[in-house]
């Protein structure tokens, strides 16, 4: 009998190293990854993102505290850490270490990986590398005009999410842009529900008047 706690271990012990055979061997062709934040990913965009982080991070490790495992799930506890070293989307390199807390959560099939949920303080993460000061500076620096302040806040979103963004702007439904998109419009709802939750709006009027003001549809 295969032992799930030790493949979850190799996952998180190889995923982030050179030899990415991990996935190939571990991960069943039908996985999907999921964020708190409400990002879903499919494998290729898994290996992609992967890819990436690897790149943009050193030092990267996933230290597993606790784990627990009933059936075909598995549970487990840990700390990320790693250093920013180079451009990640849209990112600059700051060359500060980050160590937060993850909470993952494992489905199997036929003894393989076939889906991952995964908890992550987004905000936590940003304020150790760096990448929260401008956001929060911003209102109190009188001498930085606020349209300026506003566009600096562009960089808090991925592509993915300022595409969804334009397209609320120009009066597009959760649907028309999930067509576009290639994606379903549950997936473009939670994108919409992050997206409101990085505002600190309650609905898509206040996400077209932030890009309004922010400069976002110009051009």
């Amino acid at each position: 009998m295969v032992c799930k706690n030790a493949i979850v271990n190799r996952f998180c012990n190889e995923l982030f190293s050179p030899n990415h055979s991990v996935v190939n061997e571990i991960l069943h062709f039908t996985f999907t990854a999921q964020l708190n934040t409400g990002l879903t990913m499919q494998r290729s965009e898994v290996l992609h993102f992967v890819g990436k982080v690897r790149k943009s991070f050193s030092n990267l490790k996933f230290q597993i505290e606790d784990s627990v495992s009933d059936g075909d799930k598995v549970a487990v506890r840990g700390t990320l850490s790693g250093v920013l070293e180079e451009g990640f989307y849209r990112f600059p390199a700051t060359f500060k270490s980050f160590s937060m807390p993850i909470q993952a959560f494992f489905d199997f099939l036929d003894d393989r990986i076939s889906s991952l949920w995964f908890m992550v303080d987004q905000q936590q993460f940003m304020r150790q590398l760096g990448l929260w000061k401008v956001s929060e500076a911003a209102p109190m620096e009188s001498n930085i005009p606020a349209t300026q302040a506003l566009q600096a806040d562009c960089t808090l979103f991925t592509e993915r999410e300022l595409a969804i963004i334009r397209f609320v702007s120009n009066g597009y439904t959760s649907k028309e842009i999930g067509t576009h998109l290639h994606l379903s419009p549950r997936t473009i709802e939670k994108y919409e529900e992050h997206i409101r939750l990085k505002l600190h709006v309650p609905n898509r009027a206040g996400v077209i008047a932030w890009a309004v003001r922010s400069g976002l549809l110009d051009g």
